[in-house]
């Protein structure tokens, strides 16, 4: 009985993880950290259930707890995090790890959240810029 109580917490505590990894494999792959930020922060304005705390920042709503949650994810092997260099700056992809599936097995979120990926999908044919604009409204 205490096993499964243990095993239950831990499962809360890494939930919000889980619903970051969900985001991205349905969008394939993310490139930048502010359209990442962009496509959470409108999501959760459509009502999906993330629970990071957004703060208004110099390109609209910006959310340190995410920012830890993905350097959280990059540290634990579940996320790939790539930089680019383009132009004169540089520019970060994020794709899910193959250890990053095997954690998303424990958590069945396909069932609860049936619109993400399309959501997701859609969002990441925008451009950061037109995010940036969306949430920028939005919040």
């Amino acid at each position: 009985m205490i096993r499964d109580t243990n095993r239950w917490e831990w499962k809360a505590m890494l939930l919000e993880h889980a619903k970051i990894l969900f985001a991205v494999r349905a969008s394939g792959e993310i490139a930048g950290r502010k359209k990442f930020q962009k496509m959470i922060y409108i999501a959760k304005k459509l009502n999906f259930p993330f629970q990071e705390k957004f703060d208004f920042h110099f390109f609209g709503p910006y959310s340190e707890e995410l920012s830890l949650r993905i350097e959280e994810l990059v540290n634990m092997g579940f996320l790939v995090e790539r930089a680019e260099k383009i132009g004169g700056y540089v520019q970060y992809r994020y794709s899910i790890t193959g250890s990053g599936e095997e954690f998303l097995k424990m958590f069945p979120l396909e069932e609860d959240f049936p619109f993400l990926k399309p959501c997701f999908l859609d969002m990441n044919e925008k451009s950061g810029r037109f995010l940036e604009l969306v949430s920028t409204v939005l919040f």
